[in-house]
């Protein structure tokens, strides 16, 4: 209009002003002024009226784009405001690793980026397939708690919620007006609605890969803002990567609850672990490996592993072999024990298995090593069959000594003869006699096979007949002085003894006449392993014992007496240490010397005096031989 107005104006001013022109020579000057003028006031309102209507027009338009200016404004902020949100969202559900603190934040960016009154996010429970409120945001405290008290039932068939609805059918709900769905919803949820005052919603499953996992909810309860479908296509945007942050975060979970239960089995384990990388070096030792090493974790990383899982000593050729068997059979693991000094000077025994742990290809890359301390089961062995070679060695003397005693007895009674007769014999025969020397020789070996007899005979009782207080002190100076001692000298010249006998020796109770002999079988025993001659020391104290380990015996305790024997002579092999107490048995020349029943009637002697033995030999140095018998007071 104002356009048409323009150019009416200017065609009835061209017009005015032509037919002015004619009318002038046409009219009289009064006609033609009046008809001029009124022209003129038509075209100038004309002119008027349309600038009226074109600023009209004007102002309009500017209004329109004023308008159009603030909702591209509007529109670039919620451009802006998404992109925040897409940017926000992205650094949440990238760092954050725990589902609750990962809710909990995607409820503040919603919040602080979107315009809802409200929202909240449901994850379901597998284990009791229930869905749960987990975080939200624009709730009273009451709406709150009330959110937390509810719970859906997921395997309610008949429940027509929207929220069961879109993880069932996983598909979204759009609601601008609550009361629409009224006739759709149960008593409950319409009870629920009510206590929260919803009125208009956008509800978006939560699903990765086809499986839902929750449902996440906005809704305004005061504001007049509808709900549009670029509001539920922002939110399924952001619910599809909500859902593969909350997968994330529920493997982060489960690897974690993994390692931790790994962890604690590793750490609180009562065995060593360690792990050994190609290089010999400890890349992973447990806490009971480091208690019984007593070092530091920090200290044992890095370090040759070869002393700490193959035993001290051990070299690297070991460590070497041990690889290449365990690379040509990965699948079945080696099982050793080896014995370990620990830095405390204690000595145990470590049962190891070994098993390879493999790389993605297949070839060796560390070593794992397990051990259990066998300490004490080594020791509780070691202790089984020292019982058992006492048992089996007090069988052997008991089977012994009850054959010696038959046998003893039967040969008394024929040596009775033989001894008493040469006796009567020599009475009867003159001094010049010839049969006098071979009487005299019958005489004596009738002599010694009476004290073969009276030894066995020692052996087979195996008691003392005859119980006082007695001074080994006192033993051991009469024998020094008896005829026995002095043929001793006689038939080893080249052998000198040396008594060290202790001033206030203990007493002990038992039988003069049998430690008497002990005494003279020791002594002899150490004069004849010294042929070459040497020094025979003998020696008595007072020792007392608090649960020892004595020779064959352990756990000896009490105040005993001690009477040792030693020699400087060839020594007991270890192979016959074993032996030396065995009835018969002898390395000595046949005939020379000795009956082998000396030392067995020693350890009968000592056993009825409830003592104890102890032998230490070594070969080519010489033997000593300590008795320990309990103290009288």
């Amino acid at each position: 209009p104002p356009a048409v107005l323009r150019r009416v104006r200017d065609i009835s001013l061209a017009a005015t002003l032509g037919l002015s022109a004619l009318a002038f020579f046409w009219l009289s000057p009064a006609a033609w002024g009046l008809t001029t003028f009124a022209a003129l006031l038509a075209v100038a309102g004309c002119a008027w009226y349309g600038e009226r209507l074109e600023r009209r027009a004007l102002v309009d338009t500017i209004e329109k784009q004023r308008t159009a200016a603030e909702d591209t404004v509007l529109r670039n902020e919620e451009l802006y405001n998404n992109a925040l949100l897409i940017l926000e969202m992205g650094q949440a559900t990238s760092t954050i690793l725990d589902i609750r603190q990962l809710a909990t934040a995607v409820m503040a960016i919603l919040q602080k980026r979107l315009d809802f009154d409200r929202g909240m996010l449901m994850l379901a429970d597998p284990a009791e397939h229930l869905l749960k409120y987990v975080a939200g945001f624009g709730h009273t405290p009451e709406q709150e708690s009330l959110l937390r008290a509810t719970t859906f039932n997921l395997d309610n068939p008949n429940s027509r919620g929207v929220f069961i609805l879109a993880m069932r059918e996983r598909r979204p709900f759009l609601v601008n007006d609550i009361r629409s769905i009224e006739p759709d919803l149960s008593a409950r949820s319409l009870e629920f609605a009510r206590r929260l005052g919803a009125r208009a919603l956008i509800c978006v499953p939560v699903v990765y890969e086809k499986e839902p996992l929750g449902i996440l909810a906005v809704d305004n309860s005061t504001s007049k803002r509808a709900l549009r479908q670029s509001d539920m296509n922002l939110l399924l945007g952001l619910a599809s990567q909500l859902a593969t942050s909350i997968v994330n975060a529920t493997h982060f979970e489960q690897v974690q609850e993994s390692e931790k239960k790994y962890r604690e089995l590793v750490e609180t384990a009562s065995s060593l672990i360690l792990r050994v990388d190609a290089q010999g070096r400890v890349t992973f030792v447990n806490e009971f490996a480091q208690r019984l090493f007593d070092l530091r974790e920090a200290d044992l990383l890095g370090l040759e592993a070869t002393p700490f899982i193959l035993g001290s000593g051990a070299d690297r050729q070991r460590f070497e072999r041990l690889i290449g068997a365990m690379s040509r059979d990965p699948m079945h693991p080696a099982v050793r024990e080896s014995e370990h000094l620990l830095r405390s000077g204690k000595s145990v025994w470590i049962a190891w298995t070994y098993r390879p742990i493999l790389d993605a290809g297949g070839g060796f890359a560390e070593l794992l090593c397990i051990g259990n301390d066998v300490t004490e089961l080594k020791r509780a062995e070691h202790e089984r069959k020292e019982l058992q070679a006492q048992l089996q060695r007090a069988q052997k003397m008991e089977a012994i000594g009850t054959l010696a005693g038959g046998v003893a007895h039967d040969l008394n009674n024929i040596l009775s003869g033989i001894v008493s007769y040469p006796e009567l014999l020599l009475m009867d025969l003159p001094e010049g006699s010839a049969l006098r020397k071979p009487i005299q020789t019958i005489k004596k070996s009738g002599e010694k096979a009476a004290a073969i007899v009276q030894d066995l005979l020692t052996l087979a009782r195996r008691g003392v007949e005859t119980t006082e207080v007695v001074s080994l002190n006192q033993i051991v100076a009469d024998y020094l002085g008896s005829p026995e001692f002095s043929k001793l000298q006689l038939n080893h010249p080249g052998i000198t003894v040396r008594a060290k006998l202790e001033d206030e020796l203990l007493n002990i109770v038992g039988s003069p006449v049998h430690l008497s002999k002990t005494v003279m079988n020791l002594v002899t025993n150490a004069a004849e392993a010294m042929p070459d001659g040497g020094t025979i020391a003998i020696r008595t104290e007072n020792r007392y014992l608090e649960a020892e380990t004595v020779g064959y015996e352990s756990a000896v305790t009490g105040d005993f007496v001690t009477l040792a024997v030693s020699d400087a002579g060839i020594g007991i092999p270890p192979e016959e240490m074993e032996r030396i107490f065995e009835p018969f048995y002898t390395k000595k020349a046949m005939g020379r010397s000795g009956t082998g029943l000396g030392m067995a009637v020693v350890w009968g002697t000592v056993k009825d005096h409830r003592g104890h033995i102890d032998v230490k030999s070594t070969v080519g140095r010489g033997t000593d031989i300590e008795l320990f018998f309990p103290a009288t007071r």
